[in-house]
């Protein structure tokens, strides 16, 4: 899954590594959660033209 944060906002690791397993719990499945930086160079602005958004906070 792609997430984004707020300017200012970003978990720490021990935090998103926490979103990671909670996420994994509430749908029963392996999840990986990913950030646009953390995405290759290579198929990053594909991947982020075609995300769409699931849930604001």
């Amino acid at each position: 899954m792609l997430v984004e944060f707020l300017p200012g906002q970003t978990p720490s690791l021990l935090t998103f590594a926490g979103m990671q397993m909670e996420m994994a719990e509430m749908i029963g499945r392996e999840v990986q959660l990913h950030t646009p930086p953390m995405l290759s160079k290579f198929f990053r602005s594909e991947v982020i033209r075609e995300a769409g958004m699931l849930h604001a906070a």
